[in-house]
Order: structure tokens, then C-alpha cells, then sequence
């Protein structure tokens, strides 16, 4: 069992590649590329019920809910940022 968040969110995306060629002492010739991702994650609060039945007797027990692991509650919002650059060189 396992729980994945429901989540909203808008991407935009920005990338770059610059060739480098082949100079004298290189083994071949280089790239560099830059890229930049922005997610805007839209505000929003989850909660999310799990089976409270102990397995061994089938009632239902209200200690269990608390102590479920498979039952969160939690919330998020905000926007993140990622920055990637890469310097390589073709042999």
C-alpha cells in the first residue's frame, strides 16, 4: 500500500547547449549545456484515511487510526527551483 500526493503544479522549463569545437590540445570537442526548471506547486491541504481494523480480532480500533502509518495528513505549497549545468567532451 502506499499513498502519493495529489499534486497540482505548473512547470516551465528553459535549456541551452553550446558546441565547443575541437581545438588543439582537446581530445575532441567540448559541450556545455544549461538548463533551469521552475514548479509552481499550488497550495493545497491532504488527508488521507487508512484501514483502522485490527487484523487479528477484524474490529475496528480507534487506537490504530492514530498510530497508521499509512494515513497523513500534511500540506505544501510554494515554488522550487533547479539550476543544472554540464561540461563534457566527445572522444
Amino acid at each position: 500500500m502506499y499513498n502519493m500526493m495529489d499534486n497540482n503544479k505548473h512547470i516551465a522549463s528553459l535549456g541551452l547547449k553550446f558546441n565547443i569545437p575541437k581545438m588543439g590540445f582537446m581530445g575532441g570537442p567540448a559541450y556545455v549545456t544549461l538548463s533551469y526548471q521552475f514548479q509552481y506547486l499550488v497550495t493545497k491541504s491532504v488527508s488521507k484515511n487508512g484501514i483502522s481494523i485490527d487484523l487479528a480480532t477484524g474490529t475496528q480500533d480507534p487506537a490504530l487510526l492514530n498510530a497508521y502509518l499509512l494515513n497523513p495528513k500534511y500540506s505544501y505549497g510554494g515554488t522550487n527551483h533547479t539550476i543544472f549545468a554540464e561540461i563534457g567532451m566527445r572522444i
